[in-house]
């Protein structure tokens, strides 16, 4: 009976249809992929995410090429985002930012995306997970960025000048969760080498050129507040070492702060800058200790 059944299909064809079938369906699924990638509105996208981030940051952004990647990714070129009340002052200047969406985790739920950042002669890489809409993770490699070639005069404005050279690396983690805020949690690891800094001027003082040895900078914060563990940067002609934490209190200004800075300035250091002398004695190892305590609204320092 079985022989028969067989006979029967085969005599009718049915093989070659269901494989036409199959074939068919592959060929429409692939089409269909096709003239979406093509006819999806990307330059809105982009437009969408240029705007929600600007009115989130208060910048501008301009974008040289935009494009997508992979079916599930984007990548942009060329990218300068600058304040958006002074559009020539540069906050960062991106050679090539690379984002890639896992589609699979949709159906979960979650959102995953990995990226990578080329800029400043090195990279960033990492991955930003989303959860539930309101459980955020994001992780993020540093490798090699070359320091001289961030405008650091964009941040200290008309306060300082000055030229940094050298190279950072590290990581950061972040967990933030917009219902619980108790679990939001992170840390920043940094390391830095050959470090130098020239061309200083603080507040009209031109200062002498200092050479870091290679130092670290780590923190990190949670529920309860920030803490800075190690900012070890000893120098030719300026050695600072800072440490202490910020116990968070609501609202923000009331939060409380306990910092300790030390620093030891060389002979020649003091000699560019001899108000130094005159606020406090330094200890038998030449370091002046400065305490900053209080609030972020009223802050106190002692010597």
């Amino acid at each position: 009976m079985f022989r028969r059944i067989l006979t029967f299909l085969k005599s009718a064809g049915l093989r070659q249809k269901l494989k036409a079938a199959m074939v068919y369906s592959y060929v429409f699924w692939i089409v269909f992929g096709l003239v979406l990638y093509w006819t999806f509105p990307w330059d809105s996208i982009k437009t969408l995410m240029v705007t929600e981030f600007e009115a989130r940051t208060g910048t501008n952004v301009q974008i040289d090429k935009f494009e997508p990647i992979r079916m599930s990714g984007l990548q942009f070129e060329g990218v300068r985002i600058s304040r958006a009340e002074e559009p020539d002052v540069t906050l960062a200047d991106i050679d090539m930012v690379r984002m890639r969406t896992h589609l699979g985790s949709l159906l979960t739920g979650r959102l995953i995306v990995d990226y990578d950042l080329e800029a400043y002669g090195g990279g960033l890489s990492g991955v930003f997970e989303s959860r539930e809409y309101t459980k955020h993770a994001l992780a993020v490699n540093f490798r090699d960025l070359d320091l001289n070639k961030y405008r650091f005069a964009a941040l200290v404005g008309d306060y300082a000048s000055f030229n940094l050279y050298g190279n950072l690396s590290g990581h950061v983690n972040l967990f933030v969760n917009d219902k619980d805020k108790k679990q939001n949690k992170g840390e920043v690891n940094l390391s830095f080498a050959n470090l130098r800094m020239t061309d200083a001027v603080v507040v009209s003082k031109s200062l002498p050129p200092v050479v870091f040895e290679p130092g670290a900078i780590n923190m990190a914060f949670d529920r309860k507040g920030f803490d800075i563990s190690e900012w070890v940067m000893n120098g030719d002609n300026l050695s600072v070492n800072v440490a202490g934490d910020l116990a968070l209190r609501e609202p923000f200004e009331r939060s409380r702060l306990n910092f300790t800075a030390k620093f030891r300035p060389s002979e020649t250091m003091l000699d560019a800058v001899p108000e130094l002398t005159l606020a406090a004695e330094p200890d038998d190892e030449g370091w002046f200790n400065v305490r900053l305590r209080g609030t972020v609204e009223k802050p106190s320092t002692s010597f």
